[in-house]
């Protein structure tokens, strides 16, 4: 049979395709297209509709278009605006363009209609890739509800394997290759099997889609949720007149002013953050308050200047006290030490002797001489190793321990510590029974210059700084200052770590001379109670 061929008009669409037996409808805008349609409409109403392959392209030529495409009768034109109208077409049968050329003032082609093959009997396997198609269909619907309802009658009373498949394609949202590869199979099962191929796709990413869509509207609800949960807390925190913004703003605004060391300002910079993802009057919440509070009442990097002169801290124990020469040997030796190496360790000094001769005034001195701020524990009676080390903050109403107290109070990391009584540390008047380690006793907690670093780690877990600010190492530099009533003996470890001063009573210095020449002349009394140790932290 001869192939029909024709001249006709030819009108390029952008992302649509037309199908035989369909109706379509697009707007028209360009001007040779409308001139295509209006020599049309001068004859038999009928024009070539061919899909470009880009769509961007405005003024296409032979190569941007398909080769197959829908030969349709024009149903109607209405004239939507001053340079654009609205077409209606129906499809009536494919063809396969040769050749294209441009008239006057539109686009003309020869085209060749194409004679699709007879579907034939419907078969088994048909019948199955029928039945599945409609599987398809119906799991398409569900998850793209904005189908009409006339066209899913007409996909579910069709029985024509070729006709389904286009009715499917042309109604559906496809890309304009997956509805083009419909359009050029003349076959009809095997343009159903591509219906059904594209339907199986369509549906599994409709179905990822959907349940990324649930995902996101499920985290969108909670963080809308939480929104809400957070607001409401919030205002009945200020109906209550507890502010948590305020104070977590507040403590914010200390933490820049404080110039903290790097490693203590990200540590706090942590529980703040803690505390304001904190529930409105958490246990846990009173802690990291506590917590903060305690480690923003600390010193940090503000330090005396130290002063190791060993003439003037003699003339200033001559002037505050008189005799106790193998004191002030012993003490100027640990000066002068100092001046000569102001980057050594720490050392200890124990000052023995009974209650009222002087040792916490010759601490006092010593502090004077070189600078230093003096913070004096009394340590009598401590039979609770948490009270000098301090609790953990972990617990309820943790308390710092003593030593973190003292450097606390004296306004300054490196001042002179003066523990006093350090021979009734652990003892309730019993000397027999005791909770805290013995001061001499090996395994005693604080007998050496690099402990007092540890005692008040267990609440505030943050080192001294490292640096005073003569630029020297300063983290285990310490001088200790005890004092005792009595003299015990103690283990040969603590014997070099300490360095042993006896002070003897009035009776045994000169007697010529007032008793009142063994305290300060300034008038500053401290009382004694038996012993007490000192130690200067630089």
């Amino acid at each position: 049979m001869e192939p029909i061929t024709m001249n006709i008009p030819v009108l390029a669409l952008r992302g649509l395709t037309a199908f035989p037996n369909e109706t379509l409808s697009f707007d028209v805008e360009r001007d040779i297209s409308i001139y295509a349609l209006d020599n049309a409409m001068e004859n038999d109403r009928r024009l070539f509709l061919v899909t470009q392959k880009e769509i961007s392209v405005a003024d296409p030529t032979e190569e941007d278009l398909y080769r197959v495409g829908t030969i349709c009768h024009i149903l109607q034109i209405i004239k939507t605006s001053e340079n654009s109208v609205r077409v209606i077409v129906e499809g009536e049968e494919r063809a396969r363009l040769h050749r294209m050329w441009q008239g006057k003032p539109f686009l003309q082609a020869n085209v060749e209609v194409l004679e699709e093959e007879f579907p034939g009997k419907i078969t088994p396997r048909v019948e199955a890739m029928l039945r599945r198609t409609y599987a398809l269909f119906g799991a398409y619907k569900e998850l793209a509800p904005q189908l009409s309802d006339d066209f899913i009658a007409a996909v579910l009373d069709c029985r024509d394997t070729g006709r389904l498949a286009d009715l499917i394609a042309q109604n559906i949202t496809l890309r304009h290759q997956d509805r083009q590869r419909v359009l050029e199979e003349l076959r009809p099962n095997r343009r159903l099997q591509i219906v059904n191929d594209i339907l199986t796709h369509e549906v599994d990413v409709l179905s990822l889609e959907m349940q990324m869509e649930q995902k996101v509207r499920q985290r969108v609800a909670q963080v809308q949720k939480d929104m809400i949960l957070r607001e409401q807390v919030k205002v009945l925190q200020h109906e209550l007149g507890d502010d948590g913004d305020e104070e977590i703003a507040e403590y914010t605004e200390k933490i820049q002013r404080a110039k903290l060391p790097e490693e203590v300002h990200k540590r706090l910079t942590k529980e703040v953050e803690r505390l304001a993802k904190q529930p409105f009057g958490s246990a846990e919440a009173s802690v990291i308050r506590n917590y903060l509070d305690v480690c923003l009442e600390m010193p940090w990097n503000r330090f005396s200047r130290e002063r190791a002169d060993v003439e003037q801290a003699r003339k200033l124990l001559d002037r505050d006290h008189y005799g106790l020469e193998k004191v002030k040997e012993r003490i100027l030796e640990f000066i002068a030490v100092r001046q000569l190496n102001p980057d050594a360790k720490g050392k200890i000094l124990c000052l023995v002797g009974p209650p009222g001769v002087g040792k916490t005034s010759v601490a006092i001195s010593v502090a004077k001489a070189m600078n230093r701020k003096l913070a004096r524990l009394s340590l009598g009676g401590v039979r609770d190793e948490a009270d000098i080390r301090g609790h953990r903050k972990t617990y309820i109403g943790a308390m710092p321990g003593r030593i973190i107290e003292a450097i606390s109070r004296a306004g300054a990391m490196n001042p002179l510590l003066v523990l006093d009584e350090i021979d009734k540390l652990g003892s309730a008047g019993r000397r027999t029974e005791h909770i805290v380690p013995r001061p001499f006793s090996g395994g005693a907690g604080g007998s050496e210059p690099r402990d007092v670093h540890y005692h008040g780690q267990h609440h505030v877990h943050h080192s001294p700084p490292a640096a005073g600010p003569d630029g020297g190492h300063r983290a285990y530099q310490l001088y200790r200052r005890g004092e005792a009533a009595d003299r015990q003996d103690p283990p040969a470890a603590q014997a070099d770590e300490g360095a042993w001063t006896e002070k003897k009573p009035a009776a045994h210095q000169r007697r010529r001379h007032p008793r009142g020449h063994h305290r300060l002349h300034t008038g500053v009394r401290c009382p004694d109670a038996g012993a007490s140790a000192g130690q200067a932290v630089p």
